[in-house]
């Protein structure tokens, strides 16, 4: 009767061991979480770091002068943003000073990468400013937007009597904020 009792103890044993390995599929799940923080950043065309307009002739000075940068700010950004600008000071000539107000920055749109579906991008030219401000708002993130930007000198002709033959320049600073 043992020995019987030792048969079927094992013949259960290998059922359940059957059962359990038998089965095809053995499932456990674990759930993923991830954060995508807030993701800025903006550069100026490596090429293009200098600006040069140069007042030659009498059509120049009486109408001003343009000259645009194809590309020349690209912006990452995973939320809307805002693109100010600002200058260090006025026109720095060697002798005298000239407002730094007669320089113009007029942004356009660029090439991109991503779907901008949705998307409202405001272009605000100005005129620069020691104080900074807004040129560009988008109401959505980009993965990668290029923006042109013109920079317009308007008239010098009153400078003409009180400014000397001079290089008169300062520095723009960009910055990408959030909206």
């Amino acid at each position: 009767m043992k020995r019987v009792s030792h048969i079927i103890n094992m013949v259960l044993f290998l059922c359940m061991v059957y059962q359990s390995f038998g089965q095809n599929r053995i499932k456990n799940q674990v759930e993923i979480t991830t954060y995508i923080g807030d993701v800025r950043s903006i550069q100026i065309n490596q090429s293009q770091f200098n600006v040069n307009l140069s007042i030659d002739n009498l059509s120049e000075l009486m109408n001003g002068q343009s000259l645009k940068k194809v590309n020349h700010i690209k912006v990452t950004s995973t939320s809307e943003y805002q693109i100010e600008v600002v200058a260090s000071s006025e026109l720095q000539g060697r002798q005298t000073v000239i407002p730094v107000n007669t320089v113009s920055i007029v942004p356009s749109l660029g090439n991109g990468i991503g779907n901008y579906e949705g998307n409202t991008i405001y272009l605000s030219p100005v005129s620069l400013s020691t104080n900074g401000q807004s040129i560009i708002r988008s109401t959505r993130g980009a993965i990668t937007k290029s923006f042109d930007v013109s920079y317009r000198i308007s008239s010098w002709l009153k400078y003409i009597e009180d400014h000397p033959s001079d290089t008169y320049s300062t520095t723009i600073t960009y910055s990408i904020v959030a909206n």
